[in-house]
């Protein structure tokens, strides 16, 4: 199997994206929605982890805004509350500290996941208020018109927590896949969780339809992005026939005209190219058909033509670096899928359109690949008369 390293350069770029800047911007300017004593303290550590980072000084406030916070009742839960808890863990990612931000994830899953337990009867909960509150209504009573305290809308508490459980289940799997941890069953599990979380809630919308409170969702670029992610994570192990469908699920969340879309085309033309079928399938099933060498780098191939012929479809005002180098990235695989089929003088036509290309847009990466690509058919065309003549 060749290399094909060029396109691990921006695999899964766009699910990161997403999960960093949720961390990074979760709360970031709504001190408005803060009481003024844990606005202070959180302003005074946000000043001590960006303006001038000292994380002695930045955790003292952190802690002291937490403890603010419950002493005036806050709630844990609060999307307020919540931003706290992802900054913190924010903070301590810029640190380095990665078992600390792992531990504030951890413990933020469990609480969201200890209230959606405790609230399975979430729809018979909102019944009941839009009952009360049309009681109150109908009253026309002022005294009683509104709740003293204003209740929790478990559907809008539901629905934001899974959001955030699928990112935190997204940046948990980023945690633990990274070089301070290399916990890699932990981090697939966590990424799991956070797919299967927002496939499992995606068809109950599409079942049930979406109810009050319900409205501020996912969009497509960020559950195509949870897809990506869990693609990624698969493709470094190896484990290219579980990525193939997640790439293609991606791809059908991204907009069509976008240069993302480029990138994604052509994880999936790479991991077409590198699947084999799972572990024991064949003969697991005697329906099982697993598709020739032959036809999975013919797919691939279609594919990353189909990357090159999107790149040159979208116009200038959308177009991002990812056009140009998804275009670079797909001409050279194209190379390494004709060399895999021992076609060399179309791969080194492939490796050479790939070259100028790359050095046009000042690719250095894909320079040095075409370079080593040419390489290695040269090397394999030498010594092709000599294999014969034996």
């Amino acid at each position: 199997m060749f290399p094909l390293a060029l396109c691990v350069v921006f695999v899964g770029l766009g699910g990161l994206v997403w999960v960093n800047y949720f961390v990074a911007t979760y709360y970031i300017g709504e001190f408005a929605a803060f009481p003024e004593p844990v606005a202070n303290k959180l302003r005074r550590a946000l000043y001590f982890t960006d303006a001038r980072l000292a994380p002695k000084e930045a955790i003292k406030y952190y802690r002291e805004a937490f403890e603010v916070a419950q002493a005036l009742g806050m709630d844990p839960l609060s999307p307020e509350v919540v931003g706290m808890k992802i900054k913190v863990a924010a903070f301590y990612e810029k640190i380095e500290n990665i078992p600390r931000a792992i531990a504030v994830m951890e413990s933020l899953k469990a609480e969201s996941l200890q209230w959606l337990e405790d609230h399975e009867d979430w729809k018979e909960e909102l019944k009941r208020q839009q009952e009360q509150k049309k009681q109150r209504e109908e009253q026309h009573d002022e005294e009683q018109s509104e709740p003293e305290t204003p209740e929790v809308n478990p559907a809008s508490r539901r629905n934001f927590l899974l959001k955030r459980l699928i990112q935190v289940g997204a940046k948990l799997g980023e945690y633990y896949s990274s070089r301070y941890i290399e916990k890699r069953d932990k981090a697939e599990e966590n990424l799991v969780f956070a797919v299967e979380t927002y496939l499992k809630e995606k068809q109950r919308r599409e079942k049930e339809g979406v109810l009050e409170g319900e409205e501020d969702w996912i969009n497509d670029e960020e559950s195509g992005a949870a897809l990506e992610v869990l693609a990624h994570h698969y493709e470094e192990r190896d484990r290219h026939y579980l990525a193939t469908p997640l790439f293609l699920q991606a791809l059908a969340h991204s907009p069509k005209d976008s240069c993302h879309s480029v990138v994604l085309m052509n994880n999936l033309s790479i991991s077409l190219a590198q699947q084999s079928p799972p572990p024991g399938a064949i003969s697991a099933s005697p329906y099982w058909s697993s598709p020739s060498r032959e036809t999975l780098i013919s797919q691939a191939r279609q594919w990353a033509n189909k990357s090159i012929a999107l790149a040159g479809e979208i116009p200038r005002t959308n177009r991002s670096d990812e056009c140009d180098v998804g275009c670079a990235v797909a001409l050279h695989n194209l190379g390494e899928f004709a060399e895999m089929e021992d076609r060399l003088d179309e791969a080194k036509r492939n490796y050479e359109e790939a070259q100028t290309f790359a050095k046009k847009i000042g690719f250095g990466d894909g320079i040095k690949n075409s370079k080593d690509g040419l390489q290695r058919v040269k090397q394999k065309a030498t010594k092709k008369p000599a294999q014969r003549s034996e």
